[in-house]
């Protein structure tokens, strides 16, 4: 029971903290370049498809659990420009269902 309860534990913070926040990180990465000409805005939800990757938890055997991120970015505002990013990461874990963290970051254009 312990094995399984900490295994939980180390699954949750996995998911939020490497998964989700490498994902965040690739799209504050992105160039957002409102001053710029051309203006250059490659900071849109259709640039970071769904990444499914192994789940950052001890592997033994065939117990690889998989991990989805999903981005979401949204236009908060057009003047001043601020978008909101959004990373949900979800992953299933041990017939309990599906866990999901999510991490989201406001951004303005690179200046």
């Amino acid at each position: 029971m312990c094995w399984r309860q900490s295994s939980g534990v180390v699954g949750l913070f996995a998911g939020r903290a490497i998964l989700a926040s490498q994902q965040l990180e690739r799209t504050r990465a992105a160039k957002w370049d409102t001053l710029g000409f051309p203006v250059v805005d490659v900071l849109v939800s259709s640039n970071f498809p769904p990444v499914t990757n192994i789940l950052d938890v001890p592997i033994s055997g065939t117990n690889i659990v998989y991990a989805t991120n999903i981005t979401t970015i949204t236009t908060v505002s057009l003047s001043p420009p601020l978008k909101m990013i959004r990373v949900d990461c979800s992953w299933p874990f041990m017939g309990r269902g599906t866990y999901t963290n999510t991490v989201f970051s406001y951004r303005a254009p690179d200046q």
